[in-house]
């Protein structure tokens, strides 16, 4: 994914397809050819640029 225009921080909600700051929707602001899917094991993530961090909040399901 390519994020162009970024002011403090976007984020990327995989589940809803949607980028978002706040309550503002950013989608317009991300190109890439699809959302990103993290699989069980070890993800590796690369950035390039002014990037100071990176979180990854999980949605974990449990019945």
């Amino acid at each position: 994914m390519m994020i162009s225009n970024l002011d403090e921080y976007i984020e990327i909600d995989s589940e809803l397809m949607n980028c978002f700051k706040g309550t503002a929707l950013k989608n317009d602001t991300v190109k890439g050819a699809e959302f990103p899917a993290l699989k069980p094991g070890v993800c590796t993530i690369n950035c390039n640029g002014d990037v100071s961090r990176i979180e990854v909040v999980p949605r974990w399901c449990c019945l």
